[in-house]
């Protein structure tokens, strides 16, 4: 039954695939099923158009924080004196980035990556209370709706910003603000930015729980939106890379329909990244996706084949 299976689909020459890798994951695969409320989320931030162009943004040197006070010699500053001047800082980022102001969001996202990175105020600023209207001050900032080169640079420092410290702070991000994280970069997502933005999303995906990721992709992903439509099939590729076989297997009836449907998208960018996809899937499950595969047209299936023959040679080789 299985050879009139792969006869029917036409994956009859597919070479055979090599024996289930063995994966180990960094992160722990959690099993229970995504909470409905999770899409209510009050850290939920609305979606901007793609629009942007991103290079990370220098970090303030020292000598140049005069606004922190933090390089005088007075020696009666006292750590309660540090406290109420991060909070007097924080308030005034979390006001300017609720504006629909560029110069007030840009204000905010250089004090945000100033206070912390710095050596001195970086242990306060993380402190819980401080740290989480820091982190909806910098999704505030990615609420961007215009397409002027004013909104273009706001993009390109909020992008800047989460960049580095997904680099260097990355364990103090809470993991409640991993989700509306990667809808702001993916919401946000241009060709012009295409290099530091797909940075940013690998860094944030290896910190991220794996079925959250992969789930969130597949609840927001747009099929009718061509440009950012190849970053969130390639995104979901790199998930992959996080769960074992096992626990990937388990979401593959929902995968394989939505990588299937993007297989019909106008940008040969994103026809490139699902091939990938079902490629990767057919090393790890062999057979088990060929059912899946039956909608594919003769030229698609066709395609899919010369990457498998590739990548099996490749692999010889």
């Amino acid at each position: 039954s299985q050879q009139q299976s792969q006869q029917q689909t036409g994956f009859s020459s597919l070479p055979p695939s090599p024996s289930p890798r063995s994966y180990s994951p960094n992160a722990v695969f959690n099993p229970s099923p995504r909470s409905s409320s999770s899409t209510s989320s009050p850290f939920s931030t609305p979606r901007s158009p793609s629009n942007s162009i991103v290079n990370s943004p220098p970090i303030i040197p020292q000598s140049s924080r005069p606004y922190l006070n933090i390089n005088s010699n007075n020696s009666n500053n006292s750590n309660n004196n540090d406290e109420q001047q991060v909070q007097e800082i924080v308030l005034e980022i979390a006001g300017k980035a609720k504006t629909q102001n560029n110069s007030c969001k840009q204000f905010a996202l250089r004090k945000i990556l100033q206070i912390c990175l710095d050596e001195k105020l970086g242990k306060i600023v993380w402190k819980e209370e401080n740290s989480q209207l820091l982190m909806i001050s910098l999704l505030d900032c990615f609420v961007i709706t215009g397409k002027s080169e004013e909104d273009n640079i706001t993009r390109e420092l909020a992008i800047g910003v989460t960049k580095s410290l997904l680099q260097k702070q990355s364990h103090r991000i809470s993991h409640e603000f991993h989700s509306p994280l990667l809808l702001s970069l993916l919401s946000n997502f241009s060709d012009e930015i295409e290099e530091n933005a797909s940075t940013c999303l690998q860094l944030l995906v290896s910190v991220m729980d794996s079925r959250a990721c992969i789930e969130e992709l597949l609840l927001t992903i747009d099929l009718e939106a061509e440009k950012t439509l190849p970053i969130y099939v390639s995104t979901l590729q790199t998930t992959f890379s996080k769960f074992e076989n096992d626990s990937l297997r388990q979401l593959l009836p929902q995968i394989v329909p939505t990588l299937l449907k993007a297989f019909n998208g106008k940008l040969p960018s994103t026809r490139k990244g699902v091939v990938l996809c079902l490629v990767e899937l057919y090393q790890r499950f062999g057979s088990e996706i060929t059912p899946y595969l039956s909608k594919l047209n003769p030229a698609q299936i066709k395609l899919v084949q010369i990457y498998v023959e590739r990548q099996m040679s490749q692999k010889t080789s």
